[in-house]
């Protein structure tokens, strides 16, 4: 990994996930936006083995970042009160549409592959307020 794209991240998460073989079904930026890159019955290449039959949902992280900086970013809070305000509301309506009752981290998913969301995302909260 080690790359970054140049620039308003929050414009190129999309792009740059693509192209290192990733996506998700949303993104939820530091400001809030949610950022719909794949419609909700079409597979993401967010979490392996998972893909077909979950939705993906990224909380992009404040910056430019190379991969390093962003491990180390995401154990520290970075979560902002929009974007877990968008997030909470994105994830509400999947939970409501499609009658969810299970919502994983990546790092659940695939333990030692994956470590985000990182201890900076208080999941603890998130799930009470889902």
């Amino acid at each position: 990994m080690g790359e970054h794209i140049e620039g308003e991240p929050d414009l190129h998460a999309a792009d740059f996930l693509d192209k290192i073989g990733l996506s998700a079904h949303a993104l939820i930026t530091p400001d809030g936006n949610i950022i719909h890159c794949r419609e909700d019955y079409e597979t993401a290449w967010h979490a392996k083995g998972f893909n077909k039959d979950s939705l993906g949902i990224e909380f992009l992280v404040p910056g430019i970042h190379t991969y390093g900086s962003f491990m180390e970013r995401i154990k520290t809070p970075y979560i902002t009160d929009e974007q877990l305000k968008a997030g909470l509301w994105q994830i509400k309506v999947w939970v409501e549409r499609y009658n969810i009752n299970n919502i994983k981290r990546h790092s659940e998913l695939s333990p030692g592959r994956k470590f985000d969301p990182g201890d900076g995302f208080d999941m603890n909260l998130f799930i009470q307020e889902t």
